[in-house]
């Protein structure tokens, strides 16, 4: 089935809401597919068309899913693997997806700034977007941290040197960067890099490598091995 991303905007981590979720639809997941919302249009033959369309579409709900699957866990830490088996996709039947959250928040944001400045996107256009067009509540500490260093005079890549840098923060926007770099890991890099500095350092940098390297290779095909062997 065909589909569309479409983001619902709301102040506030309003997660339990499903009136301010981020919805994918019409999808064909779990064997269900929602009927597109009369004031939505479906994708036209246009864009079916596109070769990279379902790729894209695929990472983004995977990223979707995969938020929602682990929604009811996060931040409990356990050493028990059974902890894994209560992941369910609660998905209704009319909503798909979750947010307002950090793991595809900033993706879209980023993706809508990227479609406003073009190829000169840079650190300043992202911090910008982060201080001026998100609730204080999308971001985590991580951010907050970089943010209120720059207020202070601090500019990127010394805003990424806080207690929190080398945390998973600039890897969970790096998908973006991969898609938007098709085939071609190198953009893919040079993206991360106007990117991930502003937060994170050292590891938490190279993980957002890793991840956008390993969207924008995925664009080849082949299999899961080859592709981590040719990522790393």
């Amino acid at each position: 089935a065909t589909g569309a991303l479409v983001l619902r905007d709301c102040p506030g981590m309003l997660r339990a809401s499903l009136a301010n979720r981020l919805a994918v639809g019409p999808l064909k997941l779990l064997d269900l597919a929602p009927p597109v919302p009369p004031n939505e249009v479906p994708p036209g033959p246009e864009v079916e068309r596109d070769p990279e369309y379902a790729r894209i579409l695929g990472g983004w709900i995977g990223k979707v899913a995969g938020g929602e699957a682990g929604m009811p866990r996060e931040g409990a830490l356990s050493r028990d693997p059974s902890v894994i088996a209560t992941v369910q996709l609660g998905l209704p039947n009319t909503t798909w997806g979750f947010g307002p959250d950090d793991d595809s928040s900033f993706e879209v944001l980023h993706l809508l700034v990227a479609g406003e400045v073009g190829p000169r996107l840079g650190s300043p256009d992202l911090i910008r977007a982060w201080a001026h067009r998100f609730a204080p509540e999308y971001l985590w500490k991580t951010e907050r941290y970089a943010l209120d260093a720059m207020q202070h005079g601090v500019v990127p890549p010394e805003t990424g040197e806080g207690p929190l840098g080398e945390s998973l923060c600039a890897r969970i926007r790096s998908d973006l960067w991969g898609y938007l770099s098709p085939a071609n890991p190198r953009l893919a890099l040079d993206l991360v890099g106007r990117d991930a500095p502003i937060s994170n350092c050292r590891e938490g940098i190279r993980a957002a490598e890793f991840n956008a390297t390993a969207v924008s290779l995925a664009f080849r095909g082949g299999s899961v091995e080859d592709l981590l062997a040719a990522t790393l």
